[in-house]
């Protein structure tokens, strides 16, 4: 990963390498259901495509990123946030790693019906209660 994009398209490599972090922390794998796991081989299948992609059009993806940067922030501040425990509630960061299929890769993506507005919505619940 860090030889595809580091140097040249830093922001997608902090972003993608982010991703893989919350795919595979410690805190993930603890609480990991088999059903989830069968959706990785998409996830990791859509980060390449994405890798791929970024070198054709790598504007297409900074725009694509942009869009997804408030969702991804708030995630981030559930998963630090100190009274919440963001592994029991990775099924949401899951539905964002299908909304970023959806966004990257459409021809992988299999739950159109996911919605940016309802995962921010439940997750500033979350962080709020």
């Amino acid at each position: 990963l860090e030889n595809e994009l580091a140097g040249k398209w830093n922001d997608q490599y902090r972003d993608i390498s982010k991703q893989l972090a919350y795919l595979f922390s410690g805190r993930t794998i603890s609480v990991l259901e088999i059903a989830w796991l069968k959706r990785y081989e998409r996830f990791l299948a859509g980060m390449q495509r994405r890798i791929e992609r970024i070198n054709n059009n790598p504007q297409k993806d900074e725009k694509k990123g942009a869009s997804l940067g408030e969702l991804l922030s708030t995630w981030e501040e559930l998963w630090n946030h100190p009274s919440v425990d963001a592994a029991a509630h990775f099924d949401i960061y899951l539905n964002i790693e299908e909304l970023r299929l959806k966004l990257y890769v459409p021809e992988l993506a299999k739950h159109h019906k996911i919605r940016k507005n309802e995962l921010m919505t439940q997750l500033q619940t979350l962080i709020s209660t």
